[in-house]
């Protein structure tokens, strides 16, 4: 999976700010008035969430996270294993509930 492929899926949404961009890291800063259509990307290429926000993250969560910044039971964790590797995504909501930083991760075989 190309990373590029899930980016081309977002646009024409609005981004605050895109951090870094490369074949197997994207990170970004969403508007949190548009999350739902990014769930919504994000849910047609990875599937259901495997730890929606709310969720205490499980062990595996935390492995799959743990060299990004890892994940907290306010975030959320998309995950799909594809044949090049294991495609992540985090969502973690801003304090000011206005933002939504997204980390999207090939982490390969």
């Amino acid at each position: 999976m190309d990373l590029n492929k899930i980016k081309s899926k977002f646009e024409g949404l609005n981004l605050y700010v895109q951090r870094s961009l490369s074949e197997d890291y994207w990170e970004i800063v969403i508007y949190n008035k548009d999350i739902t259509k990014w769930e919504n990307g994000f849910l047609e290429v990875l599937g259901e969430a495997v730890k929606p926000k709310g969720v205490k993250p499980s062990p595996r969560h935390q492995d799959l996270a743990k060299d990004h910044g890892g994940i907290f039971p306010n975030q959320t964790l998309y995950a799909k294993e594809f044949d090049t590797g294991i495609v992540i995504s985090m969502f973690w909501p801003w304090g000011n509930k206005t933002h939504t930083t997204v980390k999207t991760i090939l982490l390969k075989k």
